[in-house]
């Protein structure tokens, strides 16, 4: 067994009820080190061509990387795989912070991978290699923060952690997230309705077991460097004062904040939800995961009326989403909004879209009064948000049209609908508006994952490194951030706490854990080697190359604000990355050559 791994990777089938340990083969370890990029070869062999998202055969991967529980500074991450409910065809993944990761490897498994379906609710616990599954038919409705409570007390020991649903999951809503120990979140690609399909409404695990290290003392030296280059690096002293909602006036004066369904440039009163203004006047404390020095999670404590709201500091992208995009500057509305969608299992994004849509078709007329159950759904009403919220967590009324996503529901609604939605391949955008930013705007329309978090280059924009509004260098600035980004969405740590760390630190930790000498060029490799994976897996189920763009919303020039007049050519920037990573233009394929230079041979065939 290598040292960092626990050497085994939990098999949980659910319609048979059978749980078994197999070996984590060395290969799969070295080829793709973990995370995400083992997490797309697992799905990528499981998952066979014409299952659909909601079916037993869809299989659920929970996986800690080889840096994951190892001491290294925020060591507290993992990532969650699964046929995406939101595209329906790519590799849904998604990463979440936290205790969860940790105690699953030190609980001896670097994953648990889920198939097949309960015929009644069930959850999984895992106590230090101990596997079982438990009856959740008592848990079934519960949101997830009385969920988890729940599961903690009927447990009746330390140190458990909890990733589970809410109402969203077990209505196979297609924004459904998986809530981890009630504030952590895999918020991307309906993970939380794949799980709901499976009727697992929770995984908890403990574990003591901590993995062996193959060279401490030089894995000890590196983990020092990283510390040190994290901390010191200008951008986190930002986030250690005010969290990534430190970032959100920035992003407003470049035209970069998303503002009323991506309608428009300005936003009156954002200065309310900065993280400034909600740290300088409602601290109550910092907050940190473990292993973490970063500490960018605060407690706030907001004292309205005799009535006290006591709740974590949204991160930049809550904010933006059920802050500006719903036309909201009321900052306890807004955080009592980000609570409620955590509670009810909902991604902040899709359901922000989806409730912003909704919001501009009531104010053109596109819905009314009678579509919306009577809800006044104008732009800036907190409580028609958190209504309509509810109604898709239950899909009830508009809300059951909703959960299908922003793109699915403009299509449902119709009536130009379509043409006010901004969403790529059905699924939200980040809450970032990329008009402010065009190589964002390509990283985000070309991700494997759906508009999932691969890495971008959105730090050389806005420095100027790179020109805001142009094609020049984004195709190969995107690729050169997937291959850092992505390295990172491997190890099981957190973003925030490799900020600023040098590449070759990173691939210090990594050698000195395995015992196994990485160079540059192989971690590059199985980067890409990931990448193309997960795009074969999607063109296997008809990704087109057409798919590759963004929805007329997002192609619109804006009329104000920051990014005013600009209009993303998204076309020869897509061509021209389509080139770099060797694929082919007709038809968005990874050519033959790339997948061989890749040792991806034996899936040449599966495409074409």
């Amino acid at each position: 067994m290598r040292g960092g791994v626990t050497g085994r990777l939990l098999q949980v089938d659910l319609t048979s009820g059978e749980i078994a340990a197999e070996p984590l083969a060395d290969d799969l370890a070295i080829d793709y080190i973990g995370g995400d990029n083992m997490a797309s070869r697992i799905i990528y062999d499981r998952v066979p061509p014409g299952t659909l998202v909601f079916e037993p055969g869809n299989c659920l991967a929970f996986l800690v990387g080889p840096l994951g529980g190892t001491g290294v500074p925020s060591d507290c991450n993992h990532t969650v795989a699964a046929l995406s409910a939101g595209t329906g065809y790519t590799v849904g993944v998604s990463h979440v912070n936290g205790a969860f990761g940790p105690r699953l490897k030190l609980a001896g498994y670097d994953g648990v991978i889920v198939s097949g379906r309960s015929a009644e609710p069930v959850y999984l616990y895992v106590d230090n290699g101990r596997p079982e599954l438990r009856d959740a038919r008592h848990l079934w409705g519960m949101d997830t923060r009385r969920t988890t409570d729940t599961i903690k007390s009927e447990l009746g020991v330390q140190g458990v952690s909890v990733d589970c649903i809410g109402p969203a999951g077990e209505n196979l809503c297609r924004m459904a997230c998986i809530v981890s120990d009630k504030t952590q979140v895999a918020a991307r690609g309906g993970l939380g309705a794949v799980m709901g399909a499976k009727n697992l409404k929770a995984i908890a695990v403990k574990g003591n077991q901590k993995p062996l290290i193959s060279e401490p003392e030089e894995f000890k030296r590196y983990a020092e460097e990283w510390k040190t280059a994290n901390l010191t690096n200008p951008e986190m002293q930002l986030y250690i004062k005010y969290g990534t909602a430190g970032i959100l006036g920035n992003m407003h004066s470049l035209g970069d904040l998303p503002i009323m369904n991506f309608s428009r440039g300005v936003f009156p009163g954002y200065e309310k939800i900065t993280g400034q203004h909600l740290v300088d006047n409602f601290l109550c404390k910092n907050l940190t995961c473990r292993g973490c020095w970063v500490a960018h999670r605060k407690l706030l404590e907001i004292n309205e009326g005799g009535k006290v709201l006591r709740a974590e500091l949204p991160e930049y992208e809550d904010l933006a989403a059920w802050g500006s995009n719903i036309g909201l500057a009321d900052p306890a509305r807004v955080v009592e909004l980000a609570e409620l969608a955590d509670s009810l299992g909902i991604d902040a994004l899709d359901g922000s879209n989806v409730v912003a849509l909704a919001m501009e078709c009531y104010e053109k007329g596109i819905l009314t009064k009678e579509d919306t159950g009577g809800t006044d759904l104008r732009f800036g009403n907190a409580e028609a948000a958190a209504e309509i919220m509810q109604c898709i967590a239950y899909r009830k009324g508009l809300g059951n049209v909703l959960a299908e996503g922003p793109g699915r529901a403009a299509k449902i609604i119709g009536r130009g609908a379509t043409e006010i939605c901004a969403h790529i391949k059905n699924m939200s955008p980040i809450m970032h508006d990329f008009r402010a930013f065009w190589g964002f705007a390509l990283q985000y329309t070309v991700a494997t994952g759906g508009p999932t978090h691969e890495g971008g280059p959105r730090a050389l924009e806005q420095t100027g490194v790179l020109p805001r509004f142009s094609t020049q260098g984004k195709a190969a600035a995107v690729k050169q951030g997937q291959e850092v980004r992505c390295f990172i969405n491997s190890l099981g740590v957190c973003l925030f706490g490799a900020i600023g760390v040098p590449i070759e630190v990173l691939t210090g930790a990594l050698s000195a854990a395995l015992g196994y000498q990485f160079t540059a060029d192989e971690v590059k490799k199985t980067v890409l080697r990931a990448v193309n994976l997960r795009r074969a897996f999607a063109v296997r189920r008809g990704l087109l190359p057409d798919d590759d763009t963004l929805s007329p919303r997002l192609l619109e020039a804006p009329m104000e604000g920051g990014a005013k007049g600009s209009k993303i050519d998204i076309v020869p920037m897509v061509r021209e990355y389509y080139d770099l990573m060797g694929w082919d233009e007709k038809t968005g394929k990874p050519s033959r050559k790339t997948l061989a230079d890749l040792g991806l041979e034996d899936i040449i065939d599966d495409i074409w």
